[in-house]
């Protein structure tokens, strides 16, 4: 509001005070005079003039005085409804109750003087929306356009009366039609209404028309100022269209660009936490809650072998749609916010929906294990006011039972690997090219029909968005090893700098082309190529070969092993299959590993002498007469003899020793073992060893 000024170019520069406040009256008087005269030849009524006053201060922004030039124009003329609407307009925005309850008198006074004018039954009905009278607001509206079809506000809220009606009941997609029929015809009256296109793009979202609610939100998405409400839009169309590295690449800039507050409100973990471990959560600072933020979505990334995040994908998608579905307006509350809203975010879309109370309630219901203890939720609007709290146990609740909120905090739909995939691996470390690490990755894949070949995407993340290094490679069905039930051996290797990463590792089998599956339960057929997807996640700290140092790669337990060039297992002149279940059922055990000598020993020719023994383990579990067992206290005891044991002595003459062994273990009972290898420089005495453990089964007599 401006204050009432006086134009000072209306009194000329003079010395002397008395005789400038005697000039300034006197053409005062001229002016109100000249006025006087000029509204009485035209004949403007005193009203009138107080009236254009009004609007005058209007134009200034002095609402005060505005508010009194009306109230003289109301005296003067009582029964304008000009007067009364737009008294009306400025007791309704000082947004006190009181002054919205006689803006609407005023309102409903000028609708009757003038009740085929649309404007004013417009703005009656906005303002009874404001005062949550949807069902009065709504029939002021519909009038309202009906008299006069280019009141773009009138269109806009008549369509939020209905989309809200909608969203509320869920009766029909008549409702929702019609909304999104009054938000169209608003927007083209007002290209400009960020709020009618924002939510008429989420009803044509809602509605299944991608395209064009992308229409709509793009051109507000990707603008100089932060776009928060169209970009996060943009993130749930293209996470409903399958385009997730499109999502996120918005998001990204999203969070990027928001200030901590409005970051932590959309990927928060309060919404999802267990009940006991919110209080842990909300005492720590910003930076602890955004790095626990971040921690906590990398973990449930589904495939951990890409920059998109679906999880976190699917998160923000669920806080757009509740966001809009569960909207409290009177109390101005985003629908992520409210209990239902929460529920949302934490499981989704209910499987079951239905109204209960009478109508004041809703009952939610999702999948659960258990069809005798279905997972629902009640919500009831205690308050009259649109917002449904969830009812919580009451004293005389059965606190025993963990509710579904402990047992299972957050579900999410996603489902990326395949209920046929079964793949397991294993991880060893050798010594790479230019002080880098190699890493061995085998895997046996279960029998396949058809397969075609395995392709692997392995990523090695240093950290959250921070990938060192990608590596994808094919296996051939007939490049793998096949095992005596079906199963196929596989390997790939990827070569990465001395650190600590996590692997994520991807596996996709292919059937061959023109291969048609058998039917499924249900009698569908997938035609496509895809047999089964499978991921994985693995920590690995990568060791540092110095070439100064004496060291040696892990230890490979073979399935076979043999001199040989070429092919998928040649680890550089021998052929090494791998076993990735340490399970061993086979004498001799073969096993493979490569030793480093340091380049001193290469230059003086120096021995390296290595011993290898077998000791058994103690068993993961037994029983209480075990102790007394004679084999038993033997294993326990971790001072025992070992049961194979061995010593030789060679001359390394390259940097890269590649050793092969074979060890009898005809003298071993079945049972856990641990393998070690030790490593000793003749010269100097220094040492390295590995060690693997292993569980044999001897042959049955039987077996082949």
């Amino acid at each position: 509001m401006l204050p009432a000024r006086t134009h000072s170019w209306l009194v000329p520069h003079l010395p002397d005070p008395a005789r400038r406040r005697r000039t300034a009256l006197g053409l005062a008087l001229l002016v109100i005079g000249g006025v006087g005269l000029a509204a009485c030849r035209s004949g403007i009524t005193k009203g009138e003039l107080y009236l254009q006053y009004g609007f005058e201060r209007l134009a200034l922004g002095d609402t005060t005085e505005a508010l009194e030039y009306m109230q003289r124009a109301r005296f003067e003329m009582h029964d304008d409804p000009r007067v009364l609407f737009h008294i009306a307009r400025l007791r309704a925005a000082d947004g006190s109750i009181r002054g919205r309850n006689r803006a609407r008198a005023l309102l409903e006074e000028a609708v009757r003087e003038r009740p085929e004018n649309g404007l004013y039954r417009a703005e009656l009905g906005i303002l009874l929306r404001r005062q949550r009278y949807v069902r009065a607001s709504t029939k002021q509206l519909s009038e309202a356009v009906l008299l006069d079809s280019t009141l773009s506000r009138a269109w806009a809220t008549l369509g939020l009366n209905i989309q809200e009606r909608y969203f509320d009941r869920l009766d029909g997609e008549a409702l929702r039609d019609s909304a999104i029929a009054c938000y169209e015809r608003a927007l083209r009256l007002d290209e400009h209404d960020r709020d009618t296109r924002y939510r008429l793009a989420f009803l044509y979202m809602h509605r299944g028309q991608y395209a064009a609610a992308r229409a709509l939100a793009a051109p507000y998405a990707y603008g100089r100022e932060c776009p928060a409400r169209f970009g996060l839009l943009l993130v749930a169309l293209h996470f409903r269209t399958g385009q997730f590295d499109a999502a996120q690449h918005m998001l990204d800039q999203l969070l990027g660009c928001m200030p901590w507050e409005e970051r932590e409100s959309w990927v928060g973990l309060k919404p999802l936490m267990h009940p006991d471990s919110a209080s842990t959560y909300t005492i720590l600072d910003d930076s602890g809650r955004d790095s626990t933020c971040t921690e906590f979505w990398w973990a449930r990334d589904p495939t951990p072998t890409t920059l998109a995040n679906e999880r976190l994908i699917e998160h923000i998608t669920r806080a757009v749609e509740a966001d809009t579905y569960f909207e409290v307006a009177l109390l101005g509350r985003a629908g992520r916010t409210t209990d239902r809203g929460e529920i949302y975010m934490r499981y989704g879309p209910p499987s079951e929906l239905k109204r209960t109370f009478e109508g004041r309630g809703w009952e939610w219901r999702y999948p659960s294990p258990d069809p005798d203890e279905p997972t629902e939720f009640f919500f009831f609007d205690e308050y009259h006011n649109g917002d449904y709290l969830r009812l919580r146990p009451g004293t005389d609740a059965d606190f025993a039972r963990p509710s579904a909120l402990e047992t299972v905090p957050e579900v999410t739909r996603l489902e990326f690997k395949t209920r046929e995939s079964s793949w397991r691996y294993t991880v060893r470390q050798f010594r790479g090219a230019r002080g880098r690490t190699a890493v061995e990755i085998a895997f046996v894949v279960t029998p396949t029909p058809f397969l075609e070949s395995i392709q692997t995407d392995v990523a090695a993340w240093r950290g959250p968005r921070d990938i060192a290094a990608q590596r994808a490679s094919v296996a051939t069905s007939d490049a793998m090893f096949l095992l005596g039930d079906g199963s196929q051996i596989g390997r790939m290797r990827v070569e990465l700098a001395p650190g600590a990463y996590v692997l994520g590792m991807q596996a996709m089998a292919i059937r061959h082309e023109g291969v048609i599956p058998p039917p499924g339960p249900d009698g569908s057929i997938d035609h496509d190529r895809v047999a089964w997807v499978a991921f994985e996640r693995d920590t690995v700290q990568l060791r540092r070969f110095d070439p100064e140092t004496l060291a040696m790669s892990d230890i490979v337990l073979a399935h076979e092993l043999r001199d040989a060039v070429g092919g998928l297992f040649d680890m550089g002149g021998v052929r090494v299959v791998p076993r990735v279940h340490p399970r061993v059922a086979r004498n001799p055990l073969d096993l493979y590993f490569e030793v480093y000598p340091p380049e001193r020993a290469l230059r003086e020719r120096t021995g390296l002498a290595v011993t290898y023994e077998v000791r058994p383990l103690p068993p993961a579990t037994w029983s209480f007469w075990d102790q007394f067992r004679a084999g038993f206290r033997r294993r326990m005891n971790p001072g025992e003899r070992p049961v194979v044991q061995a010593t030789f002595t060679f001359l390394p003459t390259e940097a890269v020793e590649r050793q092969q062994l074979s060890i009898d273990m005809s003298a071993l009972e079945p049972g856990p073992y641990a393998l070690t290898i030790e490593l000793v420089d003749t010269a100097t005495g220094d040492t390295t060893e590995s060690t693997v453990a292993f569980e044999y089964v001897p042959p049955r007599p039987d077996d082949s």
